[in-house]
């Protein structure tokens, strides 16, 4: 369990099982692979303005190469990991004009999931 405080809110993220957490890694491999090369031997950042830009790159990528609900799924899959402190995440008001929050919310969920993939492969800019 991973609890990070984003936009002054507070959110609980769980680690996916391993059968769920091997299906998304595929969903992630199939959408972002494009976007992932951008960050290939990137040098690790604290900067959180520059890992969001790196992100809106990845977003803008994967968007203009998918033409179904492909990353809104996988978005929404990827927030099943994830409750507040309240409870779990109705994500249509949870993110209602707070589409930011749920770019970072989603770096984290898959950072946190997959930091080791992300390590062996010389990725460490997300």
């Amino acid at each position: 369990m991973k609890v990070v405080e984003i936009n002054e809110k507070k959110y609980i993220i769980e680690a996916f099982g391993g059968v769920k957490g091997f299906k998304i890694k595929q969903k992630l491999v199939k959408l972002l692979a494009p976007a992932l090369e951008a960050f290939k031997g990137s040098k690790e950042t604290d900067s959180d303005d520059q890992s969001l830009m790196l992100i809106a790159d990845a977003v803008q990528s994967v968007l203009e190469t998918t033409e179904d609900d492909g990353i809104f799924n996988l978005l929404t899959e990827l927030m099943t990991a994830v409750k507040t402190e309240n409870g779990s995440i109705d994500f249509n008001e949870e993110f209602k004009q707070n589409y930011v929050s749920l770019y970072k919310l989603a770096k984290e969920v898959i950072m946190y999931n997959y930091q080791d993939v992300f390590q062996a492969l010389g990725m460490n800019a997300l």
